[in-house]
């Protein structure tokens, strides 16, 4: 197969994943994101699924960065899933907030968001 283009490209290319599932499956997206508690147990369990699916995504990318990338600091184990729970809960907003402009923002944050835990930002507080 194919190698991803740089890390920029790839991030993008997962945000925009998720935003245009949410656009294009509005019913879904709100049922998995907004109202997965209400489907109980086989809804929790989906939306777990998904979850680990997102973080082997995560982990996989902060893993192959950090073979090549060596200098970069360990992350914690957990960041993966922190990343895609923050990522749908600006999914969430959107789907409550539809009629405002957050739509572009929300693929421009959850690039960021990505980036940021992946290769972390600079050292400000030394």
């Amino acid at each position: 197969g194919s190698r991803p283009g740089p890390l920029t490209e790839v991030v993008a290319g997962c945000g925009e994943l998720l935003v245009a599932r949410g656009v294009e499956e509005t019913a879904s997206a709100r049922a998995f994101i907004l109202e997965v508690h209400a489907a109980g147990e086989p809804g929790l369990q989906r939306r777990d699924a998904m979850l680990a699916t997102g973080q082997g995504l995560f982990d996989a990318l902060a893993a192959d960065l950090r073979r090549r990338h060596p200098e970069l600091p360990p992350i914690s184990p957990a960041l993966g899933l922190a990343v895609i729970g923050a990522s749908f809960e600006l999914c969430a907003h959107a789907l409550r907030h539809p009629d405002d402009d957050w739509l572009d923002r929300l693929r421009g944050a959850i690039e960021e968001l990505w980036l940021l835990a992946l290769v972390g930002a600079p050292a400000a507080l030394d």
